[in-house]
């Protein structure tokens, strides 16, 4: 049974240096890179690169990976990245990734982070649209991205197979929970 914390210890806040090793153990949890990196545990230079992107994105957009803690430990992770340049993403789209250790899965924690953090970059006019993409048999993703009211915006090809992609713009956006505080 998911462990489920009490909200008053939980708070968000961008990653460091200092966090790279249990960020990467997160990662190489079997159950987090079955989806996250095409089935394969990420090597060390993975999460360095994850870490550099986000420097630079909160340097140039003020917003990228922050983490999720409860009492100061380590239970997730929610990323705001600038997206891959393709036909149907703008300047003001982010890409939003999202991870819990699996023994959160099931909190509603995933939906709450993720709310946390798109509402503190549309509150803010940082960006207008956000879309992120899940594996086709990564059914528990697609339901947080609806639970997020995105809506399908399209099929995609990932490297394990189909996947789709979905869309949330700025005035679509309406959230109802009490948001995880930045720390």
């Amino acid at each position: 049974m998911p462990l489920k914390p009490a909200a008053s210890r939980l708070y968000l806040r961008p990653v460091s240096a200092d966090d790279e090793d249990t960020l990467h153990a997160l990662f190489c949890m079997p159950d987090v890179y079955r989806y996250l990196a095409d089935g394969a545990p990420p090597p060390l230079t993975a999460t360095r690169a994850w870490m550099a992107a986000s420097a630079k994105d909160f340097a140039a957009h003020g917003y990228g990976l922050w983490l999720l803690l409860d009492a100061g430990e380590l239970i997730g992770c929610v990323r705001l990245s600038t997206p891959a340049a393709e036909d149907w993403v703008d300047g003001n789209t982010a890409e939003l990734t999202y991870v819990l250790r699996p023994d959160q899965w099931g909190t509603g924690l995933a939906t709450r982070m993720s709310e946390s953090v798109i509402a503190h970059v549309f509150d803010a006019g940082r960006i207008t649209r956000i879309i992120a993409g899940a594996d086709g048999p990564n059914h528990a993703s697609v339901a947080v991205m609806k639970r997020l009211s995105m809506t399908f915006a399209r099929t995609a090809t990932y490297p394990l197979g189909q996947g789709v992609e979905y869309l949330l713009r700025a005035q679509d956006a309406s959230f109802q929970r009490e948001p995880i505080p930045f720390a």
